[in-house]
């Protein structure tokens, strides 16, 4: 299937301290290195935040651009990734990937995700596909979009998508869903939950003493 991705990399890290959640490590790589072994299959990458050293995987072009406002939600982000995609190439694949960069198991994630996707490719009548959650949830940032259908939702939403909520864009979209294997859609939004995933701080040090005064 080509492809293209989109890795949403751009927020605060606000309950982290303002620590950036794709320098911290967990099995050897950084959160934003194993975002993009997932996405190694792509065409054309964007991450959509600020610039960081990578560990080139796959055959993919990878290409850094930023939402605007910065920080403005990640509707708001997948419109800035998809600009930039059909800004670096002539045809854009049919089907974009969209996958937050803060997943402690994207790989896993997104290969779970693509196979229920072979299975039910032939759903023409679907824009796309989002992993699920044990509770059904869906879980709109480890998603497979039609690439035509998601730019005019995209294109339906004021300001750009700043503000806006990933359910408000899934509205205008018509939408299966991929029941993930338990825990793999867990991300790292705080200290405790990068505790229970085992993942690390910046260049090493332990979640546990980020925490500690001084």
């Amino acid at each position: 299937m080509p492809l293209d991705a989109i890795v949403l990399a751009g927020g605060r890290s606000a309950r982290l301290g303002g620590v950036d959640k794709m320098a911290m490590s967990h099995r050897g790589s950084t959160l934003l290195d194993h975002a993009l072994s997932a996405v190694a299959a792509a065409r054309t990458v964007v991450v959509v935040g600020p610039w960081r050293p990578t560990v080139p995987r796959g055959t993919h072009s990878l290409v850094f651009t930023r939402e605007g406002p910065e920080f403005g939600g990640p509707v708001a982000g997948v419109a800035a990734g998809l600009a930039a995609l059909r800004s670096s190439q002539r045809v854009a694949p049919d089907a974009t990937l969209v996958v937050a960069g803060d997943l402690a198991r994207p790989e896993e994630a997104v290969a779970e995700l693509l196979e229920g996707v072979r299975r039910y490719e032939s759903c023409e009548v679907l824009d796309g596909f989002v992993g699920t959650e044990d509770d059904r949830r869906p879980q709109y940032l480890i998603g497979y979009y039609r690439t035509e259908p998601l730019a005019r939702a995209l294109a339906d939403l004021p300001r750009g998508g700043a503000g806006v909520a990933m359910r408000a864009l899934a509205e205008g979209l018509r939408l299966g869903q991929v029941a993930l294997s338990s825990g793999l859609a867990e991300d790292v939004d705080t200290w405790e939950d990068a505790a229970r995933l085992g993942v690390t701080g910046p260049a090493g040090t332990d979640a546990q003493d980020e925490r500690q005064p001084g």
